[in-house]
């Protein structure tokens, strides 16, 4: 009995540690993106509680003489959330107020609600100097440069250091009398021998193995490494960024939809609370893209 309670445990332990690395983060598709129908207008007002971005109500308007059949809606309050620097952690609402001035009445169309990672390229942005060449996330989106991993005093650091003092000036010098090429090399060899795993890239891992590397102190030091700014990318858009709860991630693998509702001709309606949160990557700029659609009834 007590051998086969011995062989129990080994086995519920090892299968422990490869269901621990064993989902990676999926790769996910992406719809195209619109602009908001012509003629149909949006107001952005931020609100601040001690110079700290708390809300931004939005106000789309329908004008009086608007008569499509249907209305696509991709309102810029990600662009707005953008502009600004958060010192910790936060949760910004998000108020979108509809006002129909139309003689038409408008309902939410089923299936129409949209969160994915933005087209930054549609902005202008330089694919040459802002982009990480060759460089593509979970989203096959090309990844900038301003997503370089800033470093965290997580466990596998600590260990790096046997526990003394992380000195970050001794980093490299370090990794070279230990034979590791970079930082994303010890990474994956730390990871694979606490997990039992043998993978070979860090991006291979699943969002609880990621989530390890990005918990402790934050260090003022920003590495420039492809496998590391990959990481960051799909760590930020699968874990740390949500809105109502749920990653960005979850939202471009799942058909998630707004309340139904219905804006009777000369009406308004107030969609409910939307929340933005972050946890741990407050300092990186969000690139979301946000869509829904009305009909006309």
């Amino acid at each position: 009995m007590k051998t086969f309670l011995k062989i129990f445990i080994i086995i519920s332990i090892f299968y422990f540690n490869m269901t621990q690395v064993a989902a990676k983060i999926p790769m996910s598709q992406t719809h195209p993106i619109n602009n908001t129908s012509d003629h149909i207008l949006e107001q952005i007002t931020p609100k601040f509680k001690n110079k700290t971005l708390k809300e931004i109500n939005t106000t789309i308007t329908i004008p009086s003489n608007y008569n499509e059949q249907e209305i696509i809606i991709a309102p810029k309050v990600f662009r707005t959330l953008k502009e600004y620097n958060f010192k910790h952690s936060y949760n910004v609402d998000l108020k979108i107020t509809i006002k129909n001035n139309s003689q038409n009445k408008y309902t939410y169309l089923n299936n129409s609600y949209i969160i994915q990672t933005d087209d930054l390229k549609r902005y202008g942005i330089d694919e040459n100097f802002d982009f990480v060449y060759n460089l593509k996330g979970f989203d096959q989106r090309d990844i900038l440069a301003s997503y370089k991993y800033n470093l965290t005093a997580n466990d596998a650091l600590k260990s790096l250091y046997n526990n003394h003092k992380i000195d970050i000036s001794k980093l490299n010098k370090l990794l070279k009398k230990k034979n590791y090429k970079n930082l994303a090399t010890y990474y994956l060899d730390y990871y694979n021998h606490k997990y039992n795993s043998n993978y070979q890239n860090i991006n291979d891992f699943n969002i609880e193995v990621m989530d390890e590397i990005f918990t402790g102190k934050l260090l003022k030091k920003k590495i420039y490494n492809k496998d590391l700014i990959r990481l960051t990318y799909n760590y930020f858009y699968n874990k740390d960024l949500t809105i109502d709860h749920k990653s960005i991630g979850d939202y471009m693998n799942n058909q998630y939809n707004l309340e139904n509702f219905t804006i009777n001709n000369k009406e308004k309606y107030k969609i409910k609370t939307i929340k933005i949160s972050t946890k741990k990557l407050y300092f990186y700029k969000t690139d979301v893209y946000m869509e829904f659609k009305l009909s006309k009834v």
